[in-house]
This record gives structure tokens, sequence and C-alpha cells, in this order.
């Protein structure tokens, strides 16, 4: 048991090195945490796009005494996406999509365009900070009550 625990630790110390040599990761100052259990890595965390997850996966899985990698790492992309499910899953904030949007660089996701209350405007926020990956949150949001009207009452083109 106590070898096992000690081998875990090792194998762990050799995943974060490397991925510590990896320059892309390491100059995107991703937060990466590794866990190791009986030769299964976990790696979590946010990465600023697909191809640095792909090698970070690679890397992972080339190092000797790995048996598995167990994929929890999520894209700056994928950040954007699951902030606009969030929004649109909860009744309070599914109409606001159209006029918010959400970019992410590096975990931070920036919240821009137009809400019509202060309140709508901590709520967005609100969720999104909930989303699982999401570091920091920055809202620029602006409350703009009569664009909102606005833009409920233009007819859409059929």
């Amino acid at each position: 048991m106590a070898e096992e625990r000690t081998a875990d630790l090792d194998l762990k110390a050799k995943v974060e090195e490397a991925l510590w040599y990896y320059e892309p990761l390491r100059q995107s100052l991703s937060p990466v945490s590794v866990e190791v259990d009986d030769g299964v890595v976990v790696l979590r965390g946010v990465v600023p796009t697909r191809i640095i997850k792909f090698h970070t996966l690679k890397l992972a899985r080339s190092i000797p005494g790995v048996r598995e990698v167990r994929d929890e790492l999520l894209t700056d992309s994928d950040l954007e996406v699951a902030v606009g499910m969030a929004l649109a899953r909860d009744g309070r904030t599914k109409d606001l999509l159209g006029h918010v949007s959400a970019n992410a660089t590096y975990g931070t996701v920036v919240l821009t365009g137009y809400v019509e209350s202060e309140e709508d405007k901590a709520l967005v926020e609100t969720i999104a900070r909930q989303v699982p990956g999401v570091r920091r949150i920055v809202n620029r949001l602006h409350v703009e009550p009569q664009l909102v009207e606005l833009s409920e009452t233009i007819p859409t083109p059929a």
C-alpha cells in the first residue's frame, strides 16, 4: 500500500515535470492539476486550445508507468459554450442570449453585450461564475433597457 502510494507520487511528479517542459502549456499559464491513483492519471483544468489539450494528454500518456489518462481538461471554447448553455438553461436569462456573449481566454470569461437591469447584469455574472472551469469573470455588460425593448419590437424577416 505504501509502495503503491510512493509510486503514484513519483508518477505524479514525472507527469507534472513533463507538462512543465511543454512550452505552449507553460506559456499559457494554464493551471492543470494532476492526480494519480494506481497509475491512472487524471488531468483537470482549462487550456487555451484543443491542440494544446491534445498534446497535453498525449504527453501524459507517454510517461512510463501511466496506465490510463482521464481527460477532464476544458478549452476556452468549451467554456464559452458551457456559459452559453448555462444561460440558456436558466429561465431567468434564456431570453438574454441574443444580447449577451461570453469570450474566454485562459479560463477568464469576458461578458459583453447589454441587459435590461443591474439585476440581470449580476445574475448573468453569477450564472457564468458557476460554470466549472471558469477562473475569473470580467463583466462588461451594459445596462440599456431601451435597447432590449427596441430589439424585441423589431420584426425578424421570415
